[in-house]
């Protein structure tokens, strides 16, 4: 029984990863990808989808280099 709950906690993380991933950066698109990664990422090309918008989207302006002091 614990090995069946085990592989589902690892399946959903496997599946959630882009979702994941876009909380952890703060990405300003984080609530699309989650949809898109809820509805769509059964299908390896929704996964793929919310996967490269979660990597690709601007993150969050505390993660951002703010320019030189001066300027």
């Amino acid at each position: 029984m614990l090995l069946v709950v085990g592989m589902v906690f690892v399946a959903a993380s496997v599946y959630f990863l882009p979702s994941i991933i876009a909380f952890s950066r703060r990405v300003k698109t984080a609530a699309g990808v989650f949809v898109v990664n809820l509805f769509l990422g059964w299908t390896l090309l929704g996964w793929v989808i919310a996967l490269a918008w979660a990597v690709s989207g601007a993150a969050a302006a505390s993660e951002q280099k703010a320019p030189p002091a001066g300027f």
